[in-house]
């Protein structure tokens, strides 16, 4: 296997494809019916190494529906149950975050590998628990990011690496959520998802700042971020100018959650990070890192070519999938005027992420799958603890985000 660059090596997105058929299959149960999950179950079904074979709900006849629905063998009436049916090998969360860091560490506790829906938990302190606790049960916790899986990151990481140390890095994510979004969806519910945009958007944003600035896994020294909340922006739109009642009690102290974040990461090495998120704007989908030899940009670094199958159904997809569409990205060298243009493998980076969980998964059990990258079995641990640690990192950015409103600067260190 040819020499990685140290980010690409610490990403793992190079060598997933396999090219033979691997010692057996992970059988995957889904906590939760959210729709999210259709995306996760149409890319299993195009892997010969992972089966979705359970779902949980809190109700059996929406788990057995939902199951019946997608072709799922069994169906459960409570999350607990699915953990002790001994039907798995490993579970994907797609519950609300609130819930992520309980059921994944009985997950955990379980034997099972645990790939978790982002944000990872609703506090640093949850996250560091899960982390803890899988190590501690030697399973693998993987997020469910999947453009750390695309070809397209590894490219870029090494392009990086000719253009001299990373000096300065930021991106933005962003989409206008229409009027349905804040009254029916669980990312403006405070109890569910209280870290609202920063958990949804700002996840993508602060892990790719951590891969690119911080190839030895090093938090930021200090962390600056101005947020807008939806309960302060829904008092100003219903204020009494503006024609609106005067709200009192608890309606009036209500915070909601981010709707919008801008943020700053200041690193020990000087080198700083920006990201902006946020459910109030047009669609945005950017990443740019400038180095002391030259610039990287990247204009659909999240979903390449601004395709997201995020909603659609498994029998849309199952009838339309969506297509393998090439990824790009721009470098221009110091002293150069003109961007040269690079293109990835066109690639599914959800089944690439579903094909490094498992390939993972396995190899932590003693079972590695060499057609898959036969350096995995002298690297499980680590493999294994990275992606957690990882995720943990990009929680406690998060977390000091929404600290510093109340310091106007949070020192990590």
């Amino acid at each position: 296997m040819r020499a990685q660059p140290l980010l690409s090596r610490r990403l793992g997105t190079v060598g997933l494809m396999a090219s033979a058929a691997p010692s057996r299959r992970l059988r995957v149960g889904v906590l939760g019916t959210a729709s999210i999950a259709d995306k996760i179950c149409w890319a299993a079904e195009q892997t010969s190494t992972c089966a979705i074979v359970a779902v949980a709900s809190r109700s059996h006849e929406r788990a057995r529906r939902w199951a019946d629905e997608r072709g799922i063998e069994f169906a459960f009436g409570s999350y607990g149950e699915l953990l002790s049916s001994g039907a798995v090998d490993a579970v994907y969360i797609a519950l609300p975050c609130a819930l992520h860091a309980e059921w994944g560490c009985l997950a955990a506790g379980k034997g099972l590998h645990v790939l978790c829906e982002k944000p990872l938990a609703a506090s640093a302190a949850e996250a560091r628990a899960l982390v803890e606790g899988c190590k501690r049960s030697g399973v693998l916790l993987m997020d469910g990011q999947m453009w750390p899986h695309h070809p397209r990151t590894g490219d870029m990481l090494g392009a990086l690496s000719g253009l001299g140390g990373v000096r300065r890095a930021t991106c933005c994510l962003s989409f206008k959520a229409p009027h349905e979004f804040w009254t029916s969806n669980i990312r403006a519910d405070a109890a569910l998802e209280p870290l609202g945009c920063l958990g949804d958007l700002g996840w993508y944003c602060a892990a790719a700042l951590d891969a690119f600035l911080a190839p030895g896994g090093e938090l930021p020294a200090r962390v600056f971020c101005h947020i807008d909340w939806s309960g302060d922006r829904a008092r100003q739109l219903d204020s009494p100018a503006r024609g609106g009642e005067e709200l009192t009690g608890a309606a009036a102290k209500c915070r909601g959650v981010p709707i919008s974040a801008h943020a700053m990461l200041i690193y020990a090495s000087g080198a700083t990070g920006s990201f902006h998120c946020g459910f109030d704007a047009a669609r945005r989908d950017f990443f740019e890192a400038h180095c002391s030899e030259g610039v990287l940009r990247c204009d659909d670094w999240v979903h390449p070519q601004e395709l997201d199958t995020f909603g659609t159904s498994l029998v849309q997809l199952r009838a339309s999938p969506p297509p393998q569409l090439p990824a790009h990205f721009r470098v221009r060298r110091a002293g150069q005027v003109a961007w040269e243009e690079r293109q990835a493998e066109a690639c599914w980076q959800e089944v690439r992420m579903i094909e490094r969980f498992v390939s993972v998964a396995l190899s932590a059990r003693g079972e590695p799958d060499t057609a898959v990258d036969a350096s995995l079995p002298q690297a499980a641990e680590a493999e294994v603890l990275r992606w957690g640690d990882a995720a943990c990192r990009v929680q406690r950015i998060l977390e000091a985000c929404l600290a510093s409103e109340n310091h106007g600067a949070f020192d990590l260190t």
